[in-house]
């Protein structure tokens, strides 16, 4: 790859931000949606919301990509800037969920805490199985940082290649994990499925963004809203299939991140900054939403999901904000120093190196 062919530094990119603050207000919508289903609320469940998750792994494999592309990190330092990124917020949004187990189980019934090892496991980002048998840790949104953390194996294990090796590296490599789970069904439940590959398709995107070739409004808006079209349809369909989710809501997921981008490489877009904040705030926004949404709908006395689901929002909202300021950016500077993060919630060290959109 010539060096003209790869990006370089000239303007912010926040199209990353934007998709991050929506993904995580989806997921927690989806929640809150489910909620009201549970107690007969609502008649349904807004089930293409989760999709923010999927959403979340195709970003997440795009920042990867281009900031260690743009500026690579040994093996060994990728692995510790993410642990340092994703771990310490993590640690302390399960240890909350486990002391109000404890302390206030009558309004945290969903959450089962088990014995230490249940804890020490997902402490850990080891797939495992919870008292009744499903696969969830102790804050059961974090099922995704396992499969963020293999991921992120996956990565530093293909930094010791040369760059042109790398792609295909994660793809065999991860569809390998993928084969092994559809020989042995135990790993496909706990984490060796194709939603795997929604990584790699991000880190083709970053790709194509990199060379220049990730651009054209028109085709930006079509991606964009055929995407959006899809999980609309799904949606009225009612239906939903975890076996096909990759497809079903990976496919969408792809086309809305690579329309944002490439609308944003385009020229196109305007400055939202109550938006980036809420990308700011959206790991923190993810972590804790299932605790002010679990207080509301037990002490709230709703009886319509259209009162319920924008009371518990704006109370998400703004408990992920407080977490953001009063804890993860604490945080991040204890850890970081005074440099922090810009783009997709990541370390400064990463995300400061692709927090700039290019122009070939």
């Amino acid at each position: 790859m010539s060096a003209t062919a790869v990006q370089t530094p000239s303007r912010t990119l926040v199209s990353i931000q934007y998709l991050r603050a929506l993904a995580a207000l989806s997921v927690a919508l989806y929640h809150a949606f489910q909620r009201a289903w549970v107690e007969g609320m609502a008649p349904t469940e807004l089930q293409d919301a989760a999709a923010g998750v999927d959403v979340f792994f195709v970003l997440s494999g795009f920042v990867m990509w281009a900031s260690t592309e743009a500026s690579p990190a040994s093996p060994l330092e990728f692995l510790r800037r993410r642990l340092v990124r994703v771990a310490p917020a993590y640690w302390i949004a399960t240890l909350v969920a486990a002391a109000l187990v404890l302390t206030w189980p009558w309004v945290f019934q969903e959450v089962k805490l088990g014995d230490w090892r249940h804890l020490l496991l997902s402490l850990l980002f080891v797939p495992h199985a919870d008292p009744r048998g499903l696969p969830f840790p102790v804050l059961q949104q974090g099922w995704t940082l396992n499969y963020e953390a293999l991921f992120y194996a996956v990565f530093a294990l293909g930094l010791f290649l040369p760059s042109r090796l790398r792609i295909a590296w994660l793809a065999m490599s991860l569809g390998a994990v993928w084969l092994w789970g559809e020989v042995w069904p135990p790993a496909y439940t706990y984490i060796a499925n194709p939603i795997l590959m929604e990584f790699l398709a991000g880190v083709a995107l970053a790709e194509l963004w990199r060379r220049g070739r990730l651009k054209g409004r028109i085709w930006s808006w079509l991606a964009i809203l055929y995407g959006l079209a899809m999980l609309i349809l799904l949606q009225a369909l009612d239906y939903r299939s975890d076996a096909w989710r990759p497809l079903l809501w990976g496919g969408p997921a792809t086309l809305i991140v690579g329309g944002a981008v490439a609308l944003e490489a385009s020229g196109w877009g305007r400055p939202w900054p109550w938006l980036q904040r809420l990308g700011d705030a959206s790991y923190s926004i993810y972590l804790v939403h299932a605790f002010p949404t679990a207080v509301l709908i037990r002490t709230g006395g709703f009886t319509s999901a259209w009162l319920f689901v924008p009371a518990a929002m704006a109370l998400v909202v703004a408990t992920g904000v407080a977490a953001r300021l009063l804890i993860e950016k604490p945080l991040l500077r204890l850890l970081h120093g005074k440099t922090r993060p810009r783009l997709a919630g990541d370390d400064p060290s990463l995300e400061d190196r692709t927090r700039r959109a290019a122009r070939p």
